[in-house]
């Protein structure tokens, strides 16, 4: 069996989840695989094959574009030789379909979150070619029952083609950390969906607490509400390395992931891999994802969330996550997929 990996993410995501994602099952899947590219700058892929960066200093609009544009043309000679089982691209454009002809070809969709959230950036681009790669794949594969449910309510597409394989998480070996007493981490993107004002008025309810947030500084909204709350000492913004984050995760007395939807979830995994408590939203995925492990608060109220921790400051619960993390590995997610391929081969 092989498969046909393309550059979509390659060319457009230097760090993220789905390129993550697809150099982890790449990594295990155990079969011949090939991913044409020219050049590429994502700071995962040198965990699969050498190769030259594009204008990596420079920044200028439409770099992305244009490499895009450029390791295309690769992706495209490749599926015209045919030499392959099944395409599987890395992301939901959908120029490769004038040239498969009966090629079969197996897609993941990580989430519905551009359908239910309309404003976010480019959510019309991706409503369109998701569906339109949801509607000529022969496989679909997802990260969680909830993402299934809500693929097939809002595509209409059939049960049968839809697959739930889990992600994995981290492998890490760390030594035991001392956590720093009251402080809690946010990893991650802010934007209107992640629900992030929940936690800043949160905050204001726990005095004694303090938030580290790994990512971009406050911006000009984020900035007037922490004023107007008057709890700016009580946060700090860094930037992390993975192996810096690693520690941030040891040493937190829980993860907070306050987001109002989500396909998967990956932090959880991170955090869990680190043996760092939890707390996040009641909502159906994160059930998935941190089972009986987790600490779950109503995603509209501050004041449950506060309550939650309260609750993990006086008990940083532990107890049920090396449980909950078996759960969830690259292996099996590589081997699950390996069977969706198979299904799909005799199904052609």
């Amino acid at each position: 069996m092989k498969i046909l990996f393309d550059h979509q993410i390659f060319s457009s995501q230097v760090f993220g989840g789905i390129s993550r994602y697809h150099i982890q099952l790449i990594k295990y899947l155990g079969v011949e695989w090939k991913l044409p590219l020219f050049y590429s700058n994502n700071f995962y892929l040198k965990e699969l094959m050498d190769i030259s960066g594009f204008l990596p200093s420079a920044h200028f609009r439409g770099k992305n574009r244009i490499l895009e544009r450029v390791n295309r043309v690769k992706v495209i000679s490749a599926i015209k030789k045919s030499e392959f089982d099944i395409f599987h691209p890395t992301f939901y454009g959908s120029y490769a379909l004038a040239y498969l002809k009966n090629k079969p070809m197996v897609i993941t969709l990580h989430d519905m979150t551009h359908d239910r959230f309309p404003e976010l950036p480019a959510a019309k681009w991706e409503k369109k070619e998701k569906y339109t790669m949801a509607h000529h794949a022969q496989g679909i594969i997802v990260p969680s029952q909830f993402t299934a449910d809500e693929l097939i309510k809002l595509y209409d597409v059939p049960a049968d083609k839809v697959h739930v394989v889990y992600h994995g998480g981290p492998e890490w070996e760390m030594p035991p950390m001392p956590p720093e007493e009251n402080r809690f981490l946010f990893v991650g993107t802010r934007i209107g969906y992640k629900n992030f004002a929940v936690v800043l008025e949160a905050l204001k309810m726990v005095p004694e607490s303090t938030l580290l947030i790994v990512g971009q500084p406050l911006n000009s909204t984020e900035t007037a509400l922490v004023n107007d709350l008057r709890i700016s000492e009580q946060i700090k913004t860094v930037n992390a390395s993975d192996e810096e984050l690693k520690k941030l995760y040891a040493t937190s007395s829980a993860l907070i992931f306050p987001s109002l939807m989500e396909g998967f979830g990956l932090p959880v995994l991170e955090a869990f891999a680190a043996n760092c408590p939890v707390i996040c939203s009641d909502i159906p995925v994160f059930h998935e994802v941190g089972g009986e492990a987790a600490l779950y608060f109503q995603p509209d109220s501050p004041a449950d969330l506060a309550r939650a921790m309260k609750e993990n400051m006086k008990h940083r619960f532990t107890e049920n996550i090396a449980k909950q993390r078996a759960k969830f590995s690259w292996k099996k997610c590589a081997a699950e997929t390996r069977s969706v391929y198979e299904k799909v081969l005799q199904n052609t």
